[in-house]
């Protein structure tokens, strides 16, 4: 997981250079690489990243903090989705219609 979640955010990064910036601040709505199979990869390499350090620590109470933490993750993805569609509009309702999946393709 620790690995997979790294590698996911190099290639999040890869093709959306604004990533670590506010919502507001994003200039281009990004749709390729990554983007173009699930909308907030950045988000799931976190999460996926988390997970993985407390499984490779081996301490089961870590997924505790780790849970809450992946349940805020999803949270504030679906309320930066607010504010891209607010900046963006039709382009943003275009690019949900072809990228369904917020973090896994076919689950959610």
């Amino acid at each position: 997981m620790l690995v997979v979640g790294f590698i996911i955010h190099r290639s999040s990064h890869k093709v959306h250079k604004q990533a670590h910036q506010q919502s507001e601040e994003i200039q281009k709505l990004v749709t390729e690489g990554i983007y173009s199979k699930i909308r907030h990869p950045g988000y799931l390499s976190l999460i996926l990243i988390y997970f993985g350090f407390a499984f490779a620590w081996g301490i089961i109470w870590i997924l505790l903090p780790v849970v809450i933490f992946a349940i805020f993750i999803v949270l504030t993805a679906i309320r930066e989705e607010k504010a891209i569609k607010e900046k963006f509009g039709k382009e943003y309702d275009e690019y949900t219609r072809q990228v369904q999946w917020r973090f896994i393709p076919k689950i959610f």
